[in-house]
């Protein structure tokens, strides 16, 4: 079984540009996921983004249904109950499929009185084990071992990176430390979707890519970490399954 997968590379603008989308529907992507934050507008802090929530889970939907595609909807800030979150939320085709609260805040997040996830999640999804982190959960290595459990077959991460000054040694170092690494730990491919341009008027940097447990499959270059771009990529299910399998005592 293979799954085709679509990461937009975008700046947050809260839309597929009907040239990406023309683009897009012509890959007939079974999954597409967009970055974190996608939908911010700009001039308002995290807690008055939740005033539009609905409308944009009504766009992320309608975006499913427009491009017959699963689609993670790469962010957006929610009020649920007494707390205001980073959310993911997936539709499959206008269906809802669940939604996940980002884990690990920035600090920047913390300070806008956003609130923790408690709890990673997967999705069973036209027979594809779908999880999801956002951005920072990354950073630490369980996340990845919590992805492991849920038994993923593919783990997509929405993503806002904050641009660095550093050589290209240091970023393929990381990208091999945090993502392959990653994915061996998850047992699972990582793709991982950026944004470009700025947010809440600080610079950042795209380097979308797609991990497996063996090697990074495809990347942004290095010109292209201030680009819009759209990254497609074949998987497929049963060699990740193999790997589960043949890997399952180490």
């Amino acid at each position: 079984m293979n799954i085709q997968i679509v990461l937009y590379q975008q700046r947050l603008i809260g839309k597929i540009l009907p040239g990406d989308f023309k683009a897009i529907n012509r890959m007939h992507p079974d999954f597409v996921c967009l970055p974190e934050y996608f939908f911010v507008r700009e001039g308002m802090e995290h807690v008055q983004q939740a005033q539009f929530a609905d409308e944009n889970i009504e766009t992320i939907q309608a975006l499913s249904i427009d491009l017959d595609t699963v689609l993670i909807g790469g962010s957006i800030v929610e009020k649920i109950e007494d707390g205001y979150y980073n959310v993911s939320y997936i539709f499959d085709r206008g269906q809802k499929i669940g939604r996940y609260c980002k884990i690990h805040l920035f600090k920047g997040e913390l300070h806008s009185n956003l609130t923790p996830g408690l709890s990673f999640s997967a999705f069973d999804i036209r027979g594809v084990r779908v999880g999801l982190m956002i951005c920072a959960d990354v950073l630490y290595p369980d996340s990845f071992i919590e992805m492991k459990k849920l038994n993923c077959d593919v783990v997509f991460v929405p993503t806002t990176s904050p641009k660095k000054t550093e050589t290209l040694a240091d970023k393929l170092e990381r990208d091999e430390t945090i993502f392959v690494k990653g994915a061996q730990t998850a047992r699972a491919y990582i793709a991982k979707c950026c944004a470009v341009g700025k947010i809440f008027n600080s610079p950042i940097q795209a380097r979308s890519l797609i991990a497996s447990p063996e090697a990074i499959l495809q990347r942004a270059g290095l010109d292209e970490e201030e680009k819009p771009l759209i990254i497609s990529q074949t998987l497929s299910i049963d060699w990740i399954r193999h790997y589960k399998t043949s890997t399952e005592k180490t």
